[in-house]
């Protein structure tokens, strides 16, 4: 699965990978992303106007999820430099797996740090998420959202905290290596616009996320759900009405 190396002397002991940056990487799968990320950003938006309004505030667990939130901030800060290219190389590899391509080799040192992966060619669509993984997934929180809805009922205030932690390790530690300048935006066509639209929709959209969770649980999402079936019903009354034109 490849190496993690930390080593004490930095002349010369790293160096990293040339990229060739002419060849760009793009797939309709991550064009269609883009919008789709801000139709469920609306939604999303509705769905948590929804439950404020009818029920209000959580406020126990809200302030649970921002103390948890404040907490991830000082842990992040802390970090050292070698932790944090970790974490954006580990995000890299994650992609590379989930995905279903070959990891080949992870090196990580202070100076800088890669992955490796082959890539199969039906699976090439997921090169950009691959690329951009580290601006995005929610390596931290991801897990933690969903053992928090697999025990809602026993450990709701529990994972509010530890949740909001997760949350502030995930989005920080992607921002603080965000750039115009990294490889990881430059290979994408499109570059810096199609690249910062979906890094920021995503997160914006996944906040939301673990916000309806903080909100109202379970029965977040079942509102949510029910604002994607009226959507989906009105869309397929338009191409239905549009192929009997």
């Amino acid at each position: 699965m490849g190496i993690f190396k930390r080593r004490k002397t930095f002349a010369d002991s790293y160096k990293l990978p040339k990229v060739d940056l002419s060849k760009k990487i793009g797939s309709m799968a991550f064009f269609l992303a883009i919008p789709s990320i801000f139709i469920l950003l609306i939604l999303s938006l509705s769905a948590l106007y929804t439950m404020l309004s009818n029920i209000g505030i959580d406020k126990k667990n809200g302030s649970l999820f921002c103390l948890g939130f404040f907490a991830g901030l000082i842990l992040l800060s802390q970090s050292s430099k070698w932790l944090r290219t970790l974490l954006h190389e580990v995000k890299h590899a994650a992609m590379i797996v989930i995905s279903g391509n070959i990891l080949t080799d992870l090196q990580v040192h202070e100076q800088g740090g890669h992955v490796m992966h082959k890539t199969y060619k039906d699976k090439k669509h997921f090169g950009p998420f691959i690329s951009l993984a580290p601006y995005f997934f929610p390596f931290f929180s991801l897990p933690t959202l969903v053992a928090g809805l697999v025990l809602d009922t026993y450990a709701n205030t529990l994972f509010a905290s530890l949740l909001g932690a997760a949350v502030a390790i995930d989005i920080v530690s992607a921002y603080r290596t965000l750039s115009p300048r990294q490889s990881d935006i430059q290979r994408i066509f499109g570059g810096v616009i199609f690249s910062y639209f979906f890094i920021f929709g995503f997160n914006i959209l996944w906040i939301l996320q673990c916000l309806i969770w903080i909100q109202g649980g379970r029965d977040g999402f079942v509102i949510l759900g029910y604002k994607l079936l009226d959507v989906s019903e009105l869309l397929s009354q338009y191409v239905r009405e549009f192929l009997s034109d």
